[in-house]
């Protein structure tokens, strides 16, 4: 359990880095360097980290985790630290959406749903929360996923 406790705290902490040093790109660069990596060809329309192995295989070591999540909190330090770095990804996140225009504008995955009425960083938010609350031993069987980031068939999910 602790190896798998350190795992996903070790890969979000990663991945919080990389999210930092997406924000460092200007406007401009980020527009035309990082942006176009989120759109077809290079990934199905509708870009969501569930596309990608890395962020499933982190998904689901957080699945593991959670069927014992009271197992996982009774380690002390270990699970005040896995939230810690949880919550440092999703802020880093929502900085990046925020900076370059998911204030103002839904993500891609809402866009390509023809959900426009919302903004990026509002669901990137809504999921922070939700993932956040499946930390608390309480909510160890919760399954179900904010509707903006429910897999379909067509993720190659469920």
């Amino acid at each position: 359990m602790r190896g798998c406790v350190d795992f996903v705290r070790l890969t979000t902490l990663g991945s919080t880095a990389a999210l930092r040093l997406t924000a460092d790109f200007s406007p401009v660069d980020y527009e035309q360097r990082v942006r176009p990596t989120m759109l077809p060809p290079h990934v199905r329309p509708g870009f969501s980290g569930l596309q990608t192995r890395d962020h499933r295989h982190l998904l689901n070591a957080m699945r593991k985790l959670r069927e014992d999540m009271a197992t996982v909190a009774e380690l002390g330090e270990p699970h005040a630290e896995l939230i810690a770095a949880i919550r440092s990804l999703h802020d880093a996140h929502a900085y990046v959406c925020t900076r370059f225009g998911g204030d103002t504008a839904p993500s891609l995955r809402m866009a390509a749903l023809g959900q426009q009425d919302g903004k990026g960083v509002e669901v990137v938010r809504g999921l922070a929360r939700h993932r956040e609350s499946l930390l608390e031993p309480s909510r160890a069987n919760a399954h179900d996923q904010p509707r903006a980031y429910q897999r379909s068939d067509e993720d190659g999910h469920e």
